[in-house]
């Protein structure tokens, strides 16, 4: 039975002391595959770095948009990470208006230009969206055609929104949210995703699941994710590795070993 976590930052500092352990934790546990994206350039050639480091890590190159204002109009560098081979997809990209650390205007226009190198690429999307789900959904349906790989990253809206997502032929990745307290929502979603759309994810080092919750998360914590969303399904935790691994390399358009 193993695992992959859909979305991780191992180039984070907080990994600066272990981070070679933490990859063999995580194979340890039964993690196949980790999927490192970036933030913004140098991020992304972290991520990019690691991949080639580490046989279990892939990763994505994209700007956040908490860093939507600092980047420039020269998109040369994002082209070239998209043509590495362990480069798979683009992000994380999207919109974020809970923090507003970039103007919203400047977030939907960077959103807007990744999303047609994307496409122009022929790359799979990764997005962050928090408190912009309308804006990501319409930007989303006007820079992508049908059909275009989407993955919506720790997904964080109701049902509602699930749905419409699922109906655009969109992915979901679930973290560690669905297993703390209070989120009945989130739960409800994680009951009702079809299999073929769902992912699982850690976002380490943030959003560590109970029982690990308020430690640094990792990717060998994806069991937790997993667990619990088989709970919540009343499946087999082998079912729930099997059929989200699948839906990460069909997203990816990658065998992820």
């Amino acid at each position: 039975m193993e695992f992959i976590d859909a979305h991780v930052h191992l180039n984070h500092r907080d990994f600066s002391g272990d981070r070679t352990d933490c990859v063999r934790r995580a194979r340890s546990a039964g993690v196949r595959a980790m999927v490192n994206p970036g933030t913004h350039r140098r991020t992304s050639e972290q991520a990019a770095g690691l991949a080639a480091r580490f046989d279990e890590v892939w990763a994505a190159a994209g700007v956040h948009p908490h860093s939507a204002a600092d980047t420039g109009e020269d998109w040369t560098w994002l082209e070239d990470l998209l043509r590495r081979e362990e480069v798979l997809a683009l992000g994380e990209c999207g919109l974020d208006y809970h923090y507003d650390f970039s103007p919203r205007a400047v977030q939907r226009r960077v959103f807007s230009e990744q999303l047609r190198l994307a496409r122009s690429a022929g790359v799979p999307v990764v997005v962050h969206s928090r408190e912009a789900d309308d804006d990501c959904l319409r930007i989303l349906e006007r820079e992508l055609p049908p059909g275009h790989p989407v993955l919506l990253h720790c997904f964080g809206g109701d049902v509602q929104m699930m749905e419409r997502a699922v109906d655009r032929g969109y992915w979901l990745s679930l973290g560690g949210i669905v297993t703390f307290d209070g989120a009945d929502e989130m739960r409800r979603v994680a009951a009702q995703v079809p299999h073929d759309h769902l992912m699982l994810e850690t976002d380490a080092p943030y959003l560590a699941p109970v029982p690990r919750r308020g430690r640094r998360n990792e990717p060998a914590h994806v069991q937790y994710v997993a667990r619990r969303i088989a709970e919540l399904r009343d499946e087999p935790l082998a079912e729930i590795a099997r059929t989200t691994t699948s839906a990460a390399e069909t997203f990816y358009d990658h065998p992820l070993q």
